[in-house]
């Protein structure tokens, strides 16, 4: 390994080190916040209840069944709670996510005196899929709900929930067991951008607001402007809309219907109680049902990471409970999160940039050195200035844009009713391995094309054209079995400092909902297995094209370049007009096929960088051992981890694992 890549490795591993460190002190306030994981059974949840109970005069009864599923969630406890008793707040995720998403929620509420705990949501990162039933169908709220309740610092008449998106299904869940439950019931529910007329909303004719108003409680509705979920978001004006103010008239039945809700202000049975100010004041008083709504500029995915969505969840839990005893006001525009953020991404950038000191660390080692070929002189490849090669060449990269932008969508769609959903439970992976499929053969095809055009071209000049599967051929079966090892090897330590950061530090390195973290081991071996194959369809053929686009007379970056924006370009097109659309006319480009197109927009903001990335990486590999599949596998794994592990994590209890 030469001085360069020595110092690319040292930069990336120090980088890493900085985000796990970082992340971890800005989680902790700088040690002013007490963090502590857990991943525990629901029985031994519940043994920690009733020791809780038993130790601190409490009577907090467990509703949840006690057996073996297990649920992972972690407690933030500021130290100015010490000795006091003060609100505690559960937040979860939405679909398809982990408890790391509710981040910018757990920092800000912590650091203002709240106790906070954030929990995996049933069947996401460590909780198992069982959780859901042993909750009474709550995803483990009901369980977070009544440990929160037990804990010392925490005043059991004082607890808030909020939850993103899909799991605002389990707080109604939670809401609706307290009406029964012999502990107290929930004083205050924040809702994160989950629109009232979304398919499977838990609003709006199906209880959540009579229960609420019956519980006497605090709810915040924030209703995203831009909702891509929500079909009020195509009127833009949900303040005006008919099905919001039937929501507020469940807590102010003299509504006038005939004019808009005012945004931030309360509504009681009593009359408006005013507009929500940035004062750390106490709105709610005297268990009087209250109700807000929030019409903010954002999208669905975007409310929890904005600064504007963290703003909002903190106003409105100041409103529920004022500043907590022992605590500090601070400005709900006082946000330290992206900082955090800022480390994480530190940590994301490092971890891709890993890929290339690990690629010469493993060729320089006895198992793969024999991967490793000579450079090839630019002399020997083709002349992009002739047109036999400019020509067919220009028709395989612009079909292959053209394809993309064409068929993404529509091949995400195909994947709900193309799948077995018990056998293959990652919506987001169905939905991105079904397209790179369809994408791996149109590859093979154009390759051929390709070859079959300069054939007819070169034929009159009698020179002989090169085999373009020539990266694929392997002369050794040693080889071939080395090179798949090889991109097995280069992913496994590539998340060695991943593993790290997340069982150390309680971090992973993440920029939104570009996620890389850490998977049981079940779960590698469950997404290897299941879903491998379909990015190996891709990866492979997507190497011997990149092998094949080199000529003597480009500089390797163009067409490195091409090779990327090749891989990219008609996804970034259709994500343009997708949400250019939105933010246009309210309506997506591609309509709202709630498991379609919907979430196929939003995955595409993980899956372009990582074919962005892809081009490079598999560049790199072929410049050393001029061998696809140790390229095409290791980018196939590589990705394959990145985007089923973290950005879907929809995990069932058995060995088959969004």
């Amino acid at each position: 390994m030469n001085k360069k890549l020595k110092r690319t490795l040292i930069i990336a591993m120090v980088c890493c080190l900085i985000s796990m460190l970082g992340t971890f002190a800005m989680q902790a306030n700088w040690g002013k916040t007490k963090v502590t994981q857990y991943t525990v059974s629901l029985s031994e949840l519940g043994r920690m209840i009733d020791a809780n109970n038993a130790a601190y005069g409490k009577n907090i009864q467990t509703s949840f069944v006690r057996n073996d599923s297990i649920i992972s969630f972690a407690v933030y406890e500021p130290k100015s709670a010490d000795g006091r008793s003060v609100p505690g707040i559960v937040c979860t995720h939405g679909g398809y996510n982990q408890k790391e998403m509710q981040m910018q929620n757990y920092i800000e509420l912590a650091r203002r005196g709240f106790v906070v705990v954030t929990y995996d949501w049933a069947g996401h990162g460590r909780t198992d899929m069982a959780v859901d039933s042993a909750t009474g169908g709550s995803n483990g709220m009901i369980a977070m709900v009544e440990y929160i309740m037990s804990l010392k610092q925490v005043d059991e008449t004082r607890v808030g929930i909020t939850g993103h998106s899909w799991s605002n299904w389990g707080c109604l869940a939670a809401i609706r067991n307290e009406i029964d439950s012999p502990n107290p019931n929930i004083a205050a529910y924040a809702n994160q951008a989950m629109g009232l007329t979304v398919g499977g909303s838990p609003f709006l004719g199906r209880g959540i607001e009579q229960d609420c108003a019956y519980n006497g409680m605090f709810i915040a509705l924030n209703l995203c402007q831009y909702d891509e979920f929500d079909s009020l978001t195509h009127t833009n004006h949900y303040l005006d809309q008919d099905d919001v103010k039937r929501a507020v008239a469940c807590f102010y039945p003299d509504i006038d219907f005939s004019q808009p809700i005012q945004e931030g202000m309360v509504y009681t049975a009593n009359g408006a109680a005013g507009v929500i100010e940035d004062n750390g004041m106490q709105v709610r008083r005297n268990d009087t049902a209250s109700i807000v709504v929030f019409n903010p500029p954002l999208t669905h995915p975007g409310f929890h990471f904005s600064l504007t969505g963290s703003s909002l969840i903190v106003r409105e839990f100041y409103a529920a409970f004022g500043v907590p005893d022992g605590g500090t006001f601070i400005e709900s525009t006082n946000q330290v999160w992206p900082i955090a953020a800022a480390f994480q991404l530190l940590g994301l950038l490092a971890f891709f940039a890993l890929l290339f000191p690990v690629v010469s660390l493993l060729l320089e080692t006895r198992v793969f050195a024999c991967l490793k070929c000579e450079v090839k002189k630019s002399e020997t490849y083709p002349s992009i200035k002739s047109w036999r090669e400019f020509v067919p060449f220009a028709i395989t990269v612009l079909a292959f844009i053209l394809y993309t932008y064409l068929n993404y969508d529509k091949y995400y769609c195909m994947a709900g009713s193309a799948f077995d959903s018990d056998k293959y439970t990652l919506a987001a992976s169905n939905g991105v391995g079904f397209f790179s499929l369809c994408c791996g053969f149109f590859t093979l095809l154009m390759i051929l094309i390709n070859y079959w055009m300069k054939q007819v071209t070169y034929r009159k000049t009698g020179e002989i054209l090169n085999n373009p599967f020539e990266s694929a051929i392997v002369s050794e079966f040693k080889k071939f079995f080395r090179a798949i090892l090889f991109g097995f090897a280069v992913s496994a330590v590539m998340f060695i400092p991943v593993y790290i950061a997340y069982y150390i530090f309680g971090a992973d390195f993440r920029i939104g909902c570009f996620v890389v973290t850490a998977d049981e081991p079940k779960d590698l071996l469950n997404i290897i297995c299941i879903y491998l194959p379909f990015w190996l369809l891709f990866y492979i053929p997507n190497a011997i094209f990149n092998a094949n686009t080199r000529f003597k007379d480009m500089p390797d970056w163009l067409s490195t370049l091409i090779c990327a924006l090749t891989n990219c370009l008609g996804l970034l097109v259709y994500l343009v007009r997708h949400y250019g659309s939105l933010f246009r006319t309210g309506s997506l480009g591609y309509g709202t096929n709630l498991s379609g197109s919907v979430l196929a927009g939003i995955v595409c903001f993980a899956l372009i960088p990582c074919l962005f990335y892809a081009a490079y990486s598999a560049r790199y590999i072929l410049k050393k051992t001029n061998n696809a599949w140790a390229a095409g596998v290791t980018n196939a794994v590589l990705m394959c981890l990145v985007l089923s592990c973290a950005n879907g994590s929809y995990s069932p209890d058995q060995i088959i694992l969004f």
